[in-house]
């Protein structure tokens, strides 16, 4: 059966206009759409979206990949000012929504990550969401800095929730149907076990993470993505 892909892995092997011209047609006609309501930076070229959407309100914002990013049926919305979108290289992501509001906060992935599906990163307040490389997520992820509402002390009226930042390092794993709260930070060749809520800072490496909120369930664990 006739394949396309030697040929573009071929042409993607040489330096020339064609490597360029390919990831500009596929994204040309991926039935993308980018809505750009203000005087803001978008840095695509040289990767890959298909049926995906980028909208923009506010000035000063910047959206910037590496190259050879696969995004498919993907979303970046940004409501405010001064805030980053940035990719590394080779990241692969399906049906993933990155939701920035406010002011000069970001979402930053590294290199060689892959989200598989239904993933929502929301960043509030001005805070981060950083990832490191190698990530593997499975579906119905969800990162949140923030709570989207106010809780107030009764006594002093000052609010008590305010937004954090998320750190991730490289190589975890979350699995289905986990979530990732503000202030959380997952540190290198971790789990996070299906279900699971992670609410806090967790700095040893090579744990696995289970519960409602997370706990270190077992340590000294390294994973692959190959069964053996």
């Amino acid at each position: 059966m006739f394949s396309i892909r030697p040929i573009k892995e071929y042409l993607l092997s040489h330096d020339n206009c064609l490597t360029r011209l390919i990831p500009w047609l596929f994204t040309s006609l991926g039935g993308n759409k980018i809505k750009n309501r203000g005087n803001n930076r978008i840095c695509i070229s040289g990767n890959y979206l298909k049926k995906s959407r980028i909208i923009i309100n506010g000035t000063g914002n910047t959206i910037q990949f590496g190259k050879n990013n696969h995004l498919v049926r993907c979303s970046i919305i940004i409501n405010g000012n001064n805030n980053i979108v940035k990719l590394g290289d080779n990241n692969s992501t399906i049906n993933c929504e990155f939701w920035i509001e406010d002011d000069e906060g970001g979402i930053v992935l590294g290199a060689f990550n892959k989200i598989l599906g239904r993933t929502h990163l929301a960043e509030t307040e001005g805070r981060w969401i950083t990832l490191g490389d190698n990530c593997l997520f499975s579906t119905n992820v969800i990162f949140r800095t923030g709570d989207s509402h106010s809780i107030l002390d009764v006594n002093t009226g000052k609010r008590i929730n305010p937004a954090k930042s998320i750190t991730v390092g490289d190589r975890v794993w979350l699995g289905n149907n986990t979530t990732v709260l503000k202030g959380a930070v997952i540190s290198n060749d971790s789990i996070v076990a299906t279900g699971s809520i992670v609410t806090k800072c967790f700095s040893e490496s090579n744990v696995i993470l289970a519960g409602n909120p997370a706990v270190v369930v077992k340590k000294g664990i390294r994973w692959i993505a190959e069964r053996m």
